[in-house]
């Protein structure tokens, strides 16, 4: 398989959501990203968005959540792991620890072995990544007085932005993926794009070899999912004795404008966040998530698999 970084460089504001318009992320799920480019698809013709749901059940083509880059140091979820290593007894070690959310892929062996200096790789994110911003607007119907309401923005640093990991089964899938992604900077991802938000440049380049041998190396027994993800019901039972994760519950409305003459509510579903570990390998599944409307509305839940120790 064939892995290539999509580098999202972003010009513009972005709006992620976390729950309300006042809190945001500075992340995308992989379902979100899934999502967006099936919207796209269809912009190209029904069969463009059959072939991407297809390959993707199929492992033909593979997706991270969009991940942060600085640079050109790559981020990776920090695995839940209890580490069984010694600290220091200084709190704001631990502190610095215990907020540490990402990982430079080439520095996940110092992390696993304590070496990592957190409070220093804490301090390089935080000044760089980029910051939150509240913006104000107003909703304005004829006739009536203007409703003001906040919106939570991230401005991401200059060398900053978020990372795709793609893995295409061949070079068709990867042009055909890219072609797709392409068409989406200028429509932009995450929340508000009528208004601006979420458009960007694309760049792709070769995933890392470090980044790479973490994916196709034989000689690891625990693993992380780079996106988020759930194993399917025949799973579940092998996947979880043995596995640590945190649950995210996926909901929000069906965007397209063909599904229902009434704004309406995906299917809740709970999925792993990136991030969790396990040693039963799994395939996970498109999940249809639509909830009476004219089409199916697809949620991406397939594991991007990482080994970590």
């Amino acid at each position: 398989m064939k892995y290539s970084f999509y580098k999202l460089k972003f010009l513009t504001c972005v709006h992620i959501g976390a729950g309300a318009l006042t809190r945001g992320k500075y992340t995308l799920y992989a379902d979100t990203v899934f999502s967006a480019l099936c919207k796209e698809a269809l912009k190209f013709g029904e069969d463009k968005l059959i072939k991407l749901v297809e390959v993707g059940r199929e492992n033909r083509i593979k997706l991270t959540d969009g991940l942060p880059f600085i640079e050109d140091r790559y981020y990776v979820p920090k695995p839940m792991l209890e580490l069984d290593i010694s600290t220091e007894s200084d709190r704001t070690v631990k502190k610095a620890a215990k907020k540490l959310e990402y990982i430079p892929i080439e520095k996940m062996d110092d992390y696993l072995s304590g070496r990592l200096d957190v409070k220093q790789e804490n301090e390089y994110f935080s000044n760089n990544i980029g910051q939150h911003n509240l913006v104000g607007k107003a909703k304005i119907n004829i006739g009536e007085d203007a409703n003001p309401y906040v919106v939570d923005t991230f401005v991401y640093g200059e060398k900053s932005g978020l990372y795709v990991c793609v893995g295409a089964e061949n070079d068709e899938l990867e042009a055909f993926v890219r072609e797709i992604f392409t068409s989406l900077s200028y429509s932009g991802v995450g929340g508000k794009i009528s208004t601006g938000y979420g458009k960007f440049e694309l760049e792709v380049v070769p995933a890392t070899e470090n980044f790479v041998k973490r994916l196709e190396s034989t000689i690891y027994k625990k693993y992380m999912s780079l996106s988020i993800s759930l194993p399917s019901d025949d799973e579940l039972e092998d996947v979880l004795p043995a596995a640590d994760y945190l649950l995210i519950k996926r909901s929000g409305f069906v965007s397209s404008e063909t599904y229902s003459e009434t704004l309406r509510k995906k299917k809740d579903k709970y999925c792993m966040a990136a991030g969790f570990v396990f040693e039963k390998k799994f395939e996970g599944s498109i999940l249809d998530v639509s909830n009476g409307g004219t089409h199916p509305v697809y949620r991406y839940a397939k594991p991007f698999i990482m080994g970590v120790k």
